[in-house]
């Protein structure tokens, strides 16, 4: 059964606002339709229609062991005619949107979600998202939503990630993390892609890479475990539009 959440003028849009921001609150009464995730006041706002039974989100970072289900947003009927004591027909007071939701709070220091929907009983990516990635390794395809791709300072001071070249003429980057971690590398010769180029764990925490560059200037991050951090042992880095600090490359 889904969770019933009112949200509308009076008493109603009070107790929307003491459980979300007054912004998430706002634009929930502006919603005419579902549509991809948006990020608010530090929230996710995920939606989809009501036409399901029931819904829910899980994430990645969670081990996919948690689902955040979905409530049915009904909105008040502004007109309400006036009861009929011995009227058969129910008086109506709210109606269906169209739309359910839910909300979720990422951890402190996340660049992104992963995640997949569960909907009436199937798991699949988010229809209303366009941005996705295919799980090499089950061959399901999550949906992305991005947060601040800014890095953690704190989480910076305490990686250890070198570069150094090869002999083949390629660049040879390297990054120490946990062992285990999916570890990749993303840079300007790549758009950007965060997941185009996967690091290979050569021992135990010891992450490395080969690129054949052609000559020229690139700027470059590591991306682990939902960050992105400069090279540290490379001391020429530059500051990003989006306030990111990424290292720089220069390939003669």
């Amino acid at each position: 059964m889904l969770l019933l959440i009112i949200i509308g003028k009076g008493e109603a849009q009070n107790r929307a606002r003491a459980e979300y921001s007054d912004e998430l609150s706002e634009y929930l009464l502006t919603l005419t339709r579902p549509a991809a995730p948006v990020v608010l006041d530090g929230q996710v706002l995920f939606t989809l229609p009501s036409t399901y039974r029931r819904a829910g989100v899980a994430f990645a970072h969670e081990n996919w062991t948690e689902i955040h289900w979905f409530r049915k947003l009904e909105l008040p009927i502004d007109d309400v005619a006036p009861y009929v004591e011995k009227s058969k027909v129910p008086r109506q007071f709210y109606h269906d949107s169209g739309i359910m939701f839910t909300v979720y709070t990422p951890p402190p220091g996340t660049a992104f979600l992963e995640y997949r929907l569960i909907a009436d009983g199937l798991w699949i990516a988010d229809p209303l998202n366009s941005e996705s990635r295919l799980d090499t390794s089950s061959g399901v395809k999550n949906s992305l939503v991005y947060l601040d791709r800014g890095p953690n300072s704190a989480f910076v001071e305490e990686a250890r990630k070198t570069k150094e070249a090869a002999n083949d003429g390629r660049v040879r980057f390297r990054y120490d993390a946990e062992p285990g971690s999916a570890v990749y590398l993303t840079g300007s010769f790549n758009n950007w892609d965060p997941f185009m180029y996967e690091m290979r764990e050569e021992a135990p925490g010891a992450y490395t890479l080969a690129l054949g560059l052609p000559p020229g200037t690139y700027q470059y991050v590591f991306f682990d475990r939902g960050l992105f951090y400069p090279d540290l042992s490379n001391p020429e880095r530059i500051h990003l539009l989006d306030g990111r600090i990424a290292s720089v490359l220069a390939v003669e």
